[in-house]
């Protein structure tokens, strides 16, 4: 919900928790906790790819502008969430290697604008296949390895409040889960994070560059097939559950 922040009269996440009107259609939201919810985006970069999001970017109405400005009850419920994502990809999908990754602001990056490029509400991209974006990120920032989500308001509270990124993949044949915050070691490279769009080189590395934005890729056919999946993997999950999942 909005509150008082200005933003949220122009944030896609916000506008769609208030009124359901904006680009974010209500069975596009797929599971929801107490903090977040899990959403299949328009704009598929590969079909799978899912975003969990708090219900607000502004932080009297209990929501954040990045991750790392959670409390550590909704990092532990963002945990979760990011596991029955993975559940998802690796039985419904077949995808073993999953990326998580996150563009955070840290309450001090550029304002968002209302053509939508730059966004200060927090959210978790999950694509469910391996994407070289590590080596290219390393070749830009200043990287530092992390146990988990949890460390990351302590080491942005470490290197001053600037923007990031946060990253999390799966390597050795899905034995073994790498994460690292990604900073700006100058202000050349600050600058750099805070307008980056990953979208991009993503898209590049992939070969699919035409679907960086999802303005002119909304593959809403593909939207509509990720949602039927999850809901099918939710039922699965829920049938097998002690009680029959009630």
């Amino acid at each position: 919900m909005p509150g008082s922040d200005p933003i949220g009269a122009y944030c896609t996440f916000c506008r769609e928790s208030a009124s359901g009107a904006s680009e974010i259609a209500p069975e596009q939201i797929v599971l929801r906790g107490r903090y977040f919810y899990v959403l299949v985006p328009l704009g598929q970069l590969i079909p799978g790819f899912l975003i969990i999001a708090p219900y607000s970017c502004d932080s009297g109405q209990g929501g954040a502008r990045c991750l790392a400005e959670l409390p550590d009850e909704a990092i532990a419920e963002l945990g979760e969430l990011k596991e029955t994502v993975r559940a998802f990809f690796e039985h419904a999908l077949g995808a073993t290697a999953p990326i998580f990754y996150e563009q955070g602001r840290a309450g001090g990056g550029a304002q968002t604008d209302a053509t939508g490029r730059f966004s200060h509400h927090a959210h978790l991209c999950c694509l469910p296949q391996p994407v070289a974006i590590d080596g290219w990120l390393e070749g830009r920032f200043t990287s530092t390895r992390l146990d988990g989500l949890g460390e990351l308001a302590g080491k942005l509270r470490q290197f001053g409040a600037q923007p990031y990124v946060y990253l999390e993949s799966t390597v050795r044949n899905g034995t073994e889960v790498r994460r690292r915050l990604f900073t700006g070691s100058d202000p050349a490279q600050r600058s750099e994070l805070e307008t980056l769009r990953l979208k991009d080189p993503i898209s590049h590395l992939l070969g699919l560059p035409e679907r960086a934005n999802w303005r002119d890729w909304p593959a809403r056919d593909d939207v509509a097939a990720v949602i039927a999946t999850f809901e099918e993997h939710l039922a699965g999950r829920r049938a097998v559950a002690p009680g029959g999942g009630r």
